[in-house]
């Protein structure tokens, strides 16, 4: 019997548990015969192994250490913080219990978890929230074991919000009212292109817990219940936003919604609701963007790690905001960017996004999350497809004074202007907006359509361009990654060392046709007219002596990303002068290992 065992059998003979046992499990959810230990009630010891059970009903993880000849595995003892051999150990058990939380989020409905970590022959008792993790001292829980059996004693006599469970939701049986419910969406045939009714059905999976969730409408101030299977979207990130998105079925309509799960920020230029600023969009007839039905706060649900202070007795891993449980509920279904017919298609997808931050910023809002995965395609009322652009809870008010502009607070990295990659960052417009438009034009097509970058260097493109970044050593601030400031400086995405061509410039092109004979892609001069007038902007102007003609030319190039005007027009006149291919989409990834950002 190893260490572990002998710790699991010794807890569980303790017997201060009461209804509930620990035990050791397989991880269902990880695709390996990895093992983890948790408290389970007694009432499910029976079904623990079937399906994602592990994780449903654990109440509390055991994470156990040993005595380590190489250092103490403690990610919560701050001596040795700027050790990198210690580091090393205590990242790894930090890492591994993250992974548990968001197991934990992607099964249950929880605000709070508990993690029980022993080290050795010392002990700490760990709490979970959105705004980070807070700890109890650290205590020999062999020298003074009724420290660890009264800790243990009063959580599982404590109720389930207390330790953590979320009272708006409850688990719904297959068999009940509302899974027969659930259930006859299965049965109903799919029209075509039904993008709803195909993910609801995706996601009514046996393996997975089928919930009601409730959204306390702040409107009408009524409880609406929503039924929802497995999450269509789960956030990679357990902390602050810790987003999950279902389709759901509106209890009350008998319709399939979209409903998102979310934490939004107690304060600070995020401190929005997302659903009031879709409202006022909405009221603006703004068009493009989610229809909102319902939303609002969970009353009770706020983080409280941001609040406790670092003393001799706690502990705390975390920034300073607090997070408060947010749902809404949005009329439109619709499936990703990248799931385009065609290169026309990509095109009058972004278009559209482009017109909705237009009018969105008309109407004073500013998005500040350009990037791909906002990009969504949508089947209208006519039965065509139109882009939609989502997650507006980053926005902020729109200011028109250069001098009073937004900071990009939020953003997704790999699509953030260069300006806005500053730490500290410079302030976002309109011009930055468009330029995270060309950088996300860009991820999605290099990777289905023809280019220059031969497809089995796509994937080193891609990290050189996104995903890249530098520290300044002196000051760790963060800084661009050089190839986006060489592009922006330049006029060009260079590819030199990735191309397929022995005898080009280097410049990333896009292209039609085969090896017998290329032409340039309609894509092509789409990106070459938004990166010209993009690289007139991040330069400085010419100076008076060059003459008058240089200094104009420099500024109609400039005034071309002070609007969306420009850029609307050239991609209106692209789709309606370019004889596009048909078939010009070709997933590219068969050629490489396909990656996330």
């Amino acid at each position: 019997m190893c260490d572990e065992e002998r710790q699991i059998d010794a807890l569980n003979e303790a017997d201060v548990c009461g209804g509930y046992r620990f035990l050791t499990t397989l991880d269902s959810l990880s695709g390996e015969d990895a093992t983890h230990h948790g408290l389970y009630p007694l009432s499910v010891v029976p079904e623990i192994g079937n399906n994602h059970s592990d994780w449903l009903f654990t109440e509390l993880s055991l994470v156990y250490r040993a005595a380590n000849k190489h250092g103490d595995y403690d990610p919560f003892h701050d001596t040795h913080v700027c050790s990198p051999a210690m580091n090393k150990y205590r990242k790894r058990v930090l890492e591994e219990m993250l992974s548990h939380v968001k197991r934990v989020l992607c099964v249950q409905q929880r605000y709070v978890f508990f993690f029980l970590l022993i080290l050795g022959d010392d002990a700490r008792f760990v709490r979970f929230d959105t705004a980070g993790i807070t700890t109890t001292k650290r205590f020999n829980y062999k020298a003074r074991p009724a420290i660890l059996l009264s800790l243990l004693s009063r959580f599982c006599r404590a109720s389930p919000q207390e330790r953590g469970h979320d009272p708006t939701a409850r688990l719904v049986p297959p068999e009940s009212e509302i899974g027969k419910m659930m259930r006859g969406r299965l049965e109903s045939p799919i029209p075509d292109e039904d993008i709803a009714l195909r993910y609801f059905r995706e996601s009514l999976d046996v393996k997975w817990p089928w919930w009601c969730l409730e959204v306390h409408d702040e409107v009408s101030g009524e409880i609406k219940s929503f039924a929802v299977g497995r999450p269509h979207y789960c956030s990679v990130d357990a902390f602050a936003h810790a987003t999950r998105g279902y389709v759901a079925l509106d209890l009350t309509t008998g319709q399939l919604t979209f409903l998102k799960d979310s934490w939004r920020p107690t304060y600070g230029s995020c401190a929005i609701k997302e659903g009031s600023v879709l409202k006022k969009l909405n009221a603006h007839n703004v068009p493009f963007v989610p229809t909102v039905l319902c939303h609002g706060d969970l009353p009770g649900q706020v983080s409280t790690s941001q609040d406790v202070a670092a003393t001799s007795e706690v502990s705390y891993l975390g920034g300073h905001t607090g997070y408060i449980h947010y749902r809404l509920s949005m009329k439109e279904v619709g499936k990703p960017v990248e799931d385009f017919e065609n290169g026309a298609q990509l095109i009058s997808v972004i278009r559209d996004c482009v017109k909705a931050h237009k009018h969105a910023y008309e109407a004073g809002v500013l998005h500040r999350d350009i990037s791909p995965k906002n990009f969504l395609l949508h089947r209208g009322e006519d039965g065509h497809w139109v882009g939609l652009l989502i997650d507006w809870d980053v926005s902020t008010a729109a200011v028109k004074d250069p001098n009073h502009l937004a900071f990009p607070e939020r953003g997704t990295w790999e699509f953030m202007s260069v300006r806005a990659q500053f730490t500290p960052p410079s302030p976002v417009g309109i011009p930055d907006e468009l330029e995270s438009f060309l950088y996300s034009l860009v991820y999605v097509a290099i990777q289905y359509i023809t280019s220059s970058v031969s497809p089995e260097n796509i994937p080193y493109f891609i990290r050189a361009a996104f995903h890249d970044y530098q520290i300044c050593p002196t000051t760790g601030m963060h800084r661009p990654c050089l190839m986006k400031w060489y592009t922006m400086d330049s006029g060009k995405f260079s590819v030199y060392a990735w191309t397929r061509f022995r005898d080009d410039m280097g410049r990333l092109l896009f292209l039609s046709g085969s090896e017998s004979g290329w032409t340039l892609h309609p894509i092509d001069c789409i990106i070459t007219s938004l990166m010209s007038w993009l690289t007139a902007y991040h330069n400085d102007p010419p100076k008076p002596e060059t003459g008058s003609e240089n200094v104009e030319k420099y500024e109609k190039l400039v005034s071309k990303v002070k609007s969306h005007d420009a850029l609307l027009e050239v991609m209106e006149e692209a789709l309606e002068v370019f004889e596009w291919p048909a078939d010009d989409k070709e997933d590219l990834s068969a050629h490489w290992k396909h990656g996330s950002y």
